[in-house]
């Protein structure tokens, strides 16, 4: 049976496992179901101060859209990514009761986390969408591009978590490790400062980012209204499959042991 048909069969399981996942994070919490937009809210918030009050030079958006929404569409999209990358990694680990019991896709796990960030990601866009009455910015057609590009994140996601959550199982400091190193990528990704604005020197290692081109088509999609750059998008999509081919095949080998060391 192949992957996709065992998947399949277990979608009840991969429901109830996502509805567990966002039950759990929200039950006997101050704001509940809120903390999906309370982060990247604060950061905007946090970074709308200091590019525009303390350092109000450093930060020329072209278009002349308004900072504190260039901001956050960008950290929008880079929650989906950054959020996901922390539940995942730990997805096997915290379900070890259930992969000791019995046999089923252990994908599933990963697939039921990204689903409950990917619920967060829309909740924390209807925020988004108010910011764009509030600002006066009408969404094109162009809009649409959003949906690719979102996708593209959570295939980058899940790719890098096929290696870190097996790695996890052995080595439980991974998850501490993708914590520094989604810090890192943050700064190395155009999310609060424009990619027009890196210097040429360096530019190669935005380009070289796969969250750079998904973060950019988002941005033109839902900030810009323009046709993002379908080059550089497509660099993003291609690393994000080269890493679900790779990650799928690394994962399947590591699970068989799963059960024994975990």
């Amino acid at each position: 049976m192949s992957l996709f048909a065992e998947l399949s069969s277990r979608r009840y399981l991969l429901y109830q496992l996502s509805a567990r996942e966002i039950k759990a994070r929200y039950k006997q919490s101050y704001l509940g179901i809120g903390w999906a937009v309370v982060q990247p809210l604060a950061l905007m918030a946090v970074f709308s101060i200091i590019f525009t009050q303390i350092l109000p030079r450093s930060i020329k958006i072209e278009g002349g859209y308004p900072y504190p929404i260039f901001c956050y569409s960008g950290l929008l999209i880079w929650q989906l990514f950054s959020r996901s990358l922390t539940l995942l990694t730990d997805s096997m680990v915290s379900n070890a009761n259930l992969i000791r019991k019995t046999y089923f896709p252990r994908q599933v796990f990963l697939l039921s986390g990204l689903a409950s960030r990917l619920v967060d990601f829309g909740i924390a866009f209807v925020i988004y969408l108010g910011l764009m009455v509030v600002f006066k910015i009408a969404p094109t057609l162009h809009f649409f591009w959003a949906i690719p590009a979102t996708l593209i994140v959570a295939a980058l996601a899940l790719g890098v978590c096929l290696f870190t959550s097996a790695l996890q199982v052995f080595r439980h400091d991974i998850k501490s490790v993708m914590t520094l190193v989604a810090q890192v990528w943050f700064y190395a990704t155009p999310i609060i400062y424009p990619l027009e604005q890196v210097p040429a020197e360096w530019r190669w290692v935005s380009v070289l980012n796969p969250m750079t081109g998904a973060v950019e088509a988002f941005k033109d999609a839902v900030l810009r209204g323009q046709t993002p750059d379908l080059q550089l998008l497509g660099a993003s999509a291609s690393m994000a499959a080269l890493l679900l081919v790779l990650g799928h095949l690394f994962f399947r080998r590591a699970e068989r042991v799963f059960a024994d060391v975990i």
